[in-house]
């Protein structure tokens, strides 16, 4: 009795079909696939045999696990390093003394290297505390991971200890932190401290006048005598975390807007109807094209060919209402017999361009073909599409293989036309309708579509808890400036509206750096992601998110102004001054 077994994922495909018969053989030790090839291009028929090596694993189950794993190695990357900064800013921050306070403490006797020492050590306590608790947290949320479709082709899922993640690293970041302050630290005490002259911003900003805006402004762009370091540094890392996390907001819209528009990857029409392989009968071709609804109708058919060792598959297409036809990328499609526009995935393992010649292997035998362009290939008739194959005309498909049909129409309906078109039609045809099941490298793109915004949500975290951080440590620093103001008679709510200015001026400074950098950075990164496999690589702007983002940037550093400003409302001017 005839057995088949599947794996579970089968049963979240769709429909299933078979689009070609797959054997399985073993070579004599010494024996290439270039031997075989030969051999089967010297027997009648064996042109049509495509060769390609057996993989117990599927390449495409490992090509999704892999994915996968980048995408979360590049999440733990990317938090990781933006981690380290915002943590070593806040810890550095936290224990540097400013001059005046070193000064005292070089008056009573401490030498230059305990005043790098103390606050060093002061920091080891707290960091190694920290790396300890979060390889017990790694170990412990190890049994989470993979995740989707990885947990069910894992053979052995739960918790898993790895000596580099869960020992060396929480030792080497420990390290990498206390380093970090022993050298903002150690630096602070080499470099003098020199009074300088205003510069041009700050000569501009005092010429402004002294209300809370002007006020707020020079706190958040101008360096404060007690301040222990520039106020560029900070500024320029807030930039930095924001730049990519609107990039991989960016990106992260675009994979988006690809994964949900078929049309992206090739499935430009409303829908697709076949014959399982055979001819698209006459009354089907007739009553599609004569339906009044229907904007464009081009048949499909597919075969099996290869060039050399590569196995290719090739799409004859024979519009016969309206222009229905493949985006093309670059050059133009193919318009004669002896033509083809190929993917960008195809033309890169074949090692050609536009204009080269290649030699096709199908039934009848090699056949010639210029390649005139680059083009989003339509998954249609068992095709992979996207960057892999190519399409010919109808009179180029017959070159190859006399006998081959057309065997798919794909058809687009008017802008106007009913919202039960498609229905009727489908009706009409006794059959099942719809656009083709996604390829398989869109498949594995939508496995992964959360990893950009997992990076924007934790550096967004970070980038807050950083500027929250920031503008609390020059508050503090700042309690004289703010008490002397108060003493003038200036009102706690003018005193408030100071801090929550300086916050703002700093958000949308940072802002406005960051989001064309962070939208460029996108542009790229997406842009060589999405070539691999073919797809249109024109980018998606989030307006709309990008503009909740600053908003939202803005929202909650005024919800930690408000934290700091209710501390200098309630602190005492002659408290304030006293304790200076």
């Amino acid at each position: 009795m005839p057995l088949a077994a599947f794996g579970f994922g089968l049963l979240d495909a769709g429909d299933v079909g078979v689009a070609n018969s797959i054997g399985v053989l073993a070579l004599e030790p010494g024996a290439t696939v270039e031997d075989l090839r030969a051999q089967l291009d010297a027997r009648p028929g064996g042109d049509a045999f495509g060769l390609g090596a057996a993989e117990w694993v599927p390449a495409d189950v490992r090509t999704a696990v892999r994915a996968q794993g980048q995408g979360l190695a590049v999440v733990a990357a990317i938090v990781g390093l933006a981690a380290i900064a915002v943590v070593g800013q806040l810890l550095s921050r936290q224990v540097r003394s400013s001059a005046a306070q070193r000064l005292a403490l070089r008056a009573v006797g401490l030498t230059r290297a305990q005043l790098v020492a103390d606050p060093v050590c002061s920091t080891a306590l707290p960091v190694a505390a920290g790396c300890i608790g979060a390889a017990v947290v790694a170990y412990a949320a190890s049994g989470v991971f993979p995740l989707g479709f990885a947990r069910r082709v894992e053979p052995d899922p739960g918790a898993r200890g790895d000596p580099f993640v869960h020992l060396v690293a929480p030792i080497l970041l420990a390290f990498v932190l206390v380093a970090w302050v022993l050298v903002v630290v150690a630096l602070a005490e080499r470099v003098p401290r020199v009074a300088s002259r205003p510069g041009p911003l700050e000569s501009i900003l005092r010429r402004i006048g002294v209300g809370p805006a002007p006020t707020g402004t020079r706190f958040a762009v101008i360096r404060h005598p007690r301040d222990p370091a520039s106020v560029r540094t900070p500024i320029v890392g807030l930039v930095l975390i924001q730049v990519v996390v609107v990039a991989a907001v960016t990106f992260g819209s675009s994979v988006d807007r690809l994964i949900d528009n078929p049309a992206r990857f090739g499935a430009n029409f409303d829908f697709a109807t076949g014959a399982g392989g055979d001819e698209v009968p006459e009354d089907i071709r007739k009553l599609l094209v004569e339906d009044p609804e229907v904007e464009d109708v081009t048949l499909y058919g597919t075969l099996f060919a290869s060039v050399g060792t590569v196995s290719l598959d090739v799409t004859g297409m024979q519009p016969v209402r309206g222009s229905l036809a493949p985006d093309v990328l670059a050059g133009r499609l193919a318009a004669r017999a002896d033509e083809i526009t190929l993917g960008r995935v195809a033309a890169r393992d074949l090692d050609v361009g536009i204009d080269d010649e290649i030699l096709i292997v199908g039934a009848s035998g090699a056949v010639r073909f210029r390649v005139t362009g680059l083009a989003v290939i339509p998954s249609i008739e068992g095709g992979d599409g996207v960057g892999e194959g190519g399409v010919v005309t109808v009179d180029g498909l017959s070159r190859l293989d006399p006998s081959a049909t057309l065997g798919a129409a794909a058809v687009r309906m008017r802008a106007n036309a009913s919202p039960d078109a498609v229905r009727r039609l489908a009706d009409a045809l006794g059959g099942t309708v719809g656009l083709p099941n996604p390829p398989s490298s869109i498949v594995n793109v939508s496995r992964a579509r959360s990893t950009p915004w997992i990076v924007a949500g934790s550096l967004a975290a970070l980038g807050v808890l950083s500027m929250s951080h920031q503008l609390i440590m020059s508050t503090r620093r700042r309690r004289r400036d703010l008490a002397m103001l108060r003493a003038l008679g200036a009102e706690r709510r003018w005193v408030s509206s100071v801090v929550h200015w300086q916050v703002t001026v700093l958000a949308v400074a940072v802002s406005a750096l960051a989001v064309p950098l962070g939208i460029a950075a996108g542009n790229v990164v997406y842009q060589s992601y999405i070539d691999r496999i073919g797809a249109r690589t024109d980018m998606s702007v989030p307006f709309v998110r990008l503009a909740s983002l600053v908003i939202g940037l803005v929202v909650l550093g005024n919800v930690a102004a408000a934290v700091a400003a209710s501390r200098v409302r309630r602190e005492p001017p002659a408290s304030s001054l006293a304790s200076e």
